[in-house]
C-alpha cells in the first residue's frame, strides 16, 4: 500500500540550495531558554547563549516554535568581533551538538540519529560543527520544541547565537508507502534499513521526473508485518520550480513506479520461518531449520512459530491519500472504494435479475406442467 499524508515541515539545505533551505523567521520562535549553568543575554542580545565551560555535558538550550519545523542545519554565530579583541581569549563556538525534540506536548522526546546510528542501535548522534559554525542535519529533524546540547573540546567559555534553517511543515507533502513485509525480513534481505530506503529512493528517481534533491526517504514506524516508508517532498524557492503538490500528483497513477515498488516488495525474503530463534519444541524434540524433530525423525511445527510473511503485492500495493485539504488526493482516496461499491452493486443487481428470471422460468415450467397434466387427464380413456 502507499499512503499519502499532507504535512508541513522545515528543511535545510546548506550553501546556495533553494530546496528547503530558508532561515527560519524569528517571529516563529516563542522562546529560547538555557540550562542553569549558563548565562543568558551575556552581551545584551536575547538570541545569544553563553556557557562558562564548553566541555560540560550539561550545557543545553531549548527553542520553542509556534509551528512544526523540520531542521536541516544550524549555524552558530559568534557574537564577538575577533579582530577587535587583542591579548585575550575569544569564547569558542560548539564543535559538536546532540539534539532531541518533541512535536507536541503529548509526545516523548526523540533523539536525532543518523541512518547509520539508527541501524546500529546508537541512542543518539553527536553532530559535528564545522569551523565556520555550521552543523548539518542530513535527514531533517521535525520539532516544535527543540533541545540542543552543545560542547567543545576546550574548557573555555562558549558564546554563540544559533540560527535555524529549513522550511515549514505546511510547505511539504508526504507520501507513505506501506510494505507488507516484516522489518526483520527487510533487514535480512538488505542488510540494513538504510539500504532498503536507498532502493526506494532509486526507484523513485528511475521512474519519475522528480529530482533526488526534492525528496527524502525515511523508514518510520513499523507494525506487525507492515513497514512504513515515508517520502517527504520538499519545497523549492527557485523561480519556476514545481510545487510539492504537483510532484505528489505526478506520483499518482504512475503504473511503472507502482510495478517497481511491487517488485521491490516481492524481492524481500522472509527467513524467520526457517530459523529457530524464539521457537520452542516439546521436551526431547530438536529444532532444525524452524521445525521440531523427534528422535524418530518425525517433525512438526514448534508451538510458537509465527506464520511466514505473506508478500501481498499487486492490488495490495497502491497510492492513496489521507489528506482532507486536496481535492486531487481526495478523489484518489475514493477511487477503489467506489470501484468496489460499483462492482458490489452490479453483482447485487445481477443476483436480483437472475432471481427474477429464475422465478419466472419456474412459474412458466409449473404452468406448462399443469397444462400437460390437464391435457393428459383430458385425453385419458373414460371408464
Amino acid at each position: 500500500m502507499i499512503r499519502v499524508f499532507i504535512v508541513a515541515c522545515l528543511f535545510i539545505r546548506f550553501g546556495e540550495s533553494t530546496v528547503c533551505n530558508q532561515q527560519i523567521d524569528p517571529s516563529l520562535i516563542l522562546s529560547m531558554t538555557s540550562s542553569s549553568n549558563s548565562t543568558m543575554n551575556c552581551l545584551g542580545d536575547n538570541a545569544t547563549v553563553c556557557f562558562d565551560n564548553a566541555t560540560l555535558s550539561t550545557n543545553q538550550f531549548s527553542i520553542s516554535a509556534t509551528t512544526r519545523i523540520i531542521l536541516r542545519h544550524i549555524e552558530f554565530h559568534s557574537p564577538h568581533n575577533q579582530v577587535a579583541i587583542v591579548n585575550q581569549s575569544v569564547p569558542v563556538i560548539p564543535s559538536t551538538v546532540r539534539i532531541r525534540s518533541t512535536v507536541s506536548s503529548d509526545d516523548d522526546p526523540v533523539w536525532y540519529r543518523t541512518r547509520e546510528d539508527r541501524d546500529m542501535g546508537m541512542p543518539w548522534t553527536s553532530v559535528p560543527v564545522t569551523s565556520d559554525g555550521v552543523s548539518d542535519i542530513p535527514d531533517g529533524f521535525e520539532f516544535t520544541n527543540l533541545q540542543v546540547w552543545p560542547s567543545a573540546s576546550t574548557p573555555d567559555r562558549m558564546d554563540f547565537e544559533p540560527i535555524l534553517f529549513g522550511c515549514l511543515s505546511n510547505e511539504t507533502e508526504i507520501v507513505r508507502l506501506d510494505f507488507n513485509s516484516s522489518k526483520s525480513a527487510i533487514e535480512t534481505t538488505f542488510s540494513a534499513m538504510q539500504f532498503f530506503e536507498q532502493a526506494v529512493s532509486q526507484i523513485i528517481q528511475d521512474h519519475t521526473n522528480i529530482s533526488s534533491s526534492r525528496y527524502d526517504v525515511h523508514a518510520g514506524n513499523t507494525a506487525d508485518k507492515i513497514v512504513n516508508v515515508y517520502v517527504r517532498l520538499l519545497p523549492d524557492t527557485a523561480p519556476g520550480s514545481d510545487s510539492v503538490s504537483s510532484l505528489m500528483t505526478s506520483m499518482f497513477g504512475n503504473s511503472l513506479l507502482i510495478k517497481a515498488l511491487e517488485a521491490l516488495q516481492g524481492y524481500v525474503v522472509d527467513t524467520d520461518a526457517s530459523l529457530c530463534h524464539n521457537k520452542f519444541c516439546q521436551s526431547g524434540w530438536l529444532c532444525v531449520n524452524g521445525r521440531c524433530y523427534s528422535q524418530d525423525g518425525q517433525w512438526m511445527l514448534p508451538n510458537l512459530v509465527a506464520p511466514p510473511t505473506q508478500l501481498r503485492i499487486g492490488t495490495q500495493l497502491r497510492f492513496y491519500s489521507e489528506s482532507q485539504s486536496s481535492s486531487t488526493t481526495e478523489s484518489m482516496d475514493f477511487i477503489i472504494p467506489i470501484a468496489i461499491g460499483g462492482v458490489l452493486l452490479l453483482a447485487l443487481v445481477g443476483v436480483l435479475v437472475n432471481h427474477v428470471i429464475n422465478s419466472k422460468r419456474a412459474r412458466m415450467r409449473a404452468g406448462n406442467t399443469e397444462e400437460t397434466a390437464s391435457l393428459i387427464g383430458g385425453t385419458s380413456p373414460q371408464r
